[in-house]
C-alpha cells in the first residue's frame, strides 16, 4: 500500500531553496539588506535555523526510517513526527529561512511565508488526503494532536 515517496516536495522545496540562495546574490541599495548588528544577528539566527532544520531533517529521514515506513505504508507518529506532521517540509522551511537571514536581503523574508502558505493550501488536498484514505480515523486523530508545519517545540527535544 505504499504512498508516493516524494509527495509534493519536488514542487515546493526546490523553489524555496533556490529563492533562499538568490538572497545571497541580490545587490543594490543597502536599505534592503540587514546592516551592522542586524546583519550579525541575522547570520547567527540563520545559522541556528539551518542547523535546527538539518537536525530535524536527519531525525525525520534517518532516525524515523522515513523511506522504509513510507514504502511499507506505516503511519509515522513518533520521533520527529510526534512534534510536527511534516518534519521534512518544516526542515526545509527552517533551512531556507536561515539562508535568507544569512543573505540578509529583507524582501526575501516573504519567501518563508509564501512557502508556508503553499504548504497550507496544497497539503490538505494532496498528501493529507492520501494519508486519510490510507489510515482513516487513525490519521484524523493524529492530525488533531500534531500540528501540520509549525512544530511543538517541547516535543522536538
Amino acid at each position: 500500500m505504499g504512498l508516493p515517496l516524494g509527495g509534493i516536495g519536488p514542487l515546493v522545496v526546490p523553489p524555496a531553496l533556490i529563492l533562499s540562495a538568490l538572497s545571497f546574490f541580490v545587490l543594490g541599495d543597502p536599505v534592503w539588506h540587514f546592516q551592522g548588528l542586524w546583519a550579525r544577528a541575522g547570520a547567527v539566527a540563520g545559522s541556528l535555523l539551518i542547523f535546527w532544520g538539518g537536525c530535524l531533517w536527519f531525525r525525520a529521514v534517518f532516525l524515523c526510517r522515513m523511506v522504509r515506513c513510507v514504502r511499507q505504508g506505516i503511519l509515522m507518529t513518533s520521533g520527529a513526527y510526534a512534534a510536527v506532521r511534516n518534519p521534512l517540509y518544516t526542515a526545509f522551511l527552517l533551512i531556507s529561512t536561515g539562508g535568507i537571514f544569512i543573505g540578509g536581503c529583507i524582501p526575501f523574508l516573504a519567501v518563508p511565508l509564501l512557502y508556508w502558505g503553499v504548504l497550507t493550501l496544497l497539503l490538505p488536498v494532496t498528501e493529507e488526503r492520501w494519508l486519510r484514505e490510507a489510515f482513516g480515523r487513525r490519521y484524523d486523530d493524529y492530525c488533531r494532536s500534531v500540528p501540520r508545519c509549525i512544530p511543538r517545540f517541547p516535543r522536538l527535544f
